[in-house]
Formats: C-alpha cells, structure tokens, sequence
C-alpha cells in the first residue's frame, strides 16, 4: 500500500513537473499551402513565426516538391525527390506599425539553396536571443518557396499569419 502511494506521488509530481516545462515553451503559428499547381509539377511551402525561447523569435520556411500522379487521380499528392540546388526558399519578416495601421518590412533574407538532395528544403533564423529586432509587437512571416523542374523554377508565396513577440 505504501509503495502504490508513492508510485502515484510521484507520478503526479512528474506530471505537475512536466506541465510546467511544456508552459514555458515556445508558441508559433504557421500556415502551408499550394502556391504552385499544375498537372504536371506542385511545389508546396510552409511559413511560420515563433516567439522563440527567449522572446526574440525566428522564421522558418519549408520549400516541398510535389507533383501529380494521376493513378491516384488527385493533384500534388506525391512528393518528389529533388537533387542539390533544385530548391530555395526566403523569407521576410514584416512588423505591424500601431500609428499607421500598416504592416512594415522589417527583415528580408536572401534566397538560400538546398545543399543536398532531397524531398524539402527548410532555412530557420532567429531574429535575435532577447528582443525583436525592430521592436515589440505583431510580427509576420512570408515565405518563399520555388522548385526547379523542367529548367523553370516554380513556386511561390504563403503568408505565415502574425504573433506577438515581446
């Protein structure tokens, strides 16, 4: 009887203890999609904002390779295996401006290129340890991500929607 008690003590106390790890966690909020479809070839990409652990936050955009297979009878259901340098991704990082009302660019990256072969490609960037790095408040990411098939590089935009970083 004694031991049940502390077996279930203790595992309470090991929730509790993991509750609280979990709380001071990082928060983000991302958004994927299809900006470019055709029978043939999709490419699909991820983009996401996060405050981070430290309250400075990050960008990450995930560029995916996809295409048609019409067995199956349905659009970009297969992805595709892509070699070095077939796909890239950037982001821009936009703050809203409380006076204006209006969204201002804040940060843009360059395009950046897998360096190996495979079915994605993601790039991450913190924006710094502590602080925002154009101020506290609302903060969105644009993700961009392209495809080389066919010598044509295709792909697109997705907006990654907003958090606050304080």
């Amino acid at each position: 009887m004694r031991a049940r008690r502390l077996i279930l003590t203790l595992t309470m106390m090991l929730s509790l203890m993991a509750a609280m790890f979990q709380t001071a966690s990082a928060h983000s909020v991302y958004d994927r999609g299809f900006p470019y479809q055709t029978e043939g070839a999709c490419t699909a990409v991820r983009s996401e904002i996060s405050d981070g652990t430290g309250g400075g936050g990050y960008s990450r955009v995930d560029a995916e390779s996809w295409f048609h297979d019409p067995v199956w009878n349905s659009w970009c259901n297969v992805q595709t295996y892509k070699t070095a340098y077939e796909m890239r991704a950037k982001y821009t990082l936009i703050k809203y401006n409380d006076a204006t009302g209006n969204w201002d660019w804040c940060r843009n990256s360059d395009w950046f290129y897998n360096g190996n072969g495979g079915y994605s490609f993601m790039i991450q960037a913190w924006h710094g340890e502590y602080e925002p790095p154009c101020g506290h408040g609302y903060y969105g990411t644009s993700g961009g991500g392209y495809v080389l098939t066919n010598g044509q590089w295709n792909g697109g935009y997705v907006y990654g929607w907003q958090h606050y970083l304080p």
